[in-house]
């Protein structure tokens, strides 16, 4: 099954500066069908994509997008947010792990 992508506005602002619009649907592909194998994909440069999969309701929620030229990984306070986030998106669903 393909999972639903959800796009959070943090991914939106940051998205365009890195692929296009050919690139992020790919990217997208890739991640709707095996999101647990955190996919390489080849030739799509130097980046690391946050999301939180939830095998119910089967989605995909994109968070956020960065170059690793500008930040290798993210901050703890990053992270403390982005948790908090996925908190928040597995509570609404009722779901999720």
């Amino acid at each position: 099954m393909i999972a639903e992508i959800v796009s959070l506005s943090g991914y939106e602002s940051q998205i365009s500066a890195l692929l296009d619009e050919e690139e992020r649907m790919a990217m997208e592909f890739y991640i709707a069908c095996a999101p647990e194998d955190h996919p390489v994909i080849p030739g799509a440069g130097g980046f690391r994509v946050v999301y939180c999969s939830l095998t119910e309701p089967g989605q995909i929620y994109m968070a956020a997008i960065y170059a690793k030229s500008r930040m290798e990984n993210l901050s703890a306070a990053d992270q403390n947010v982005l948790a908090k986030i996925a908190a928040q998106i597995r509570k609404a669903t009722k779901g999720g792990r």
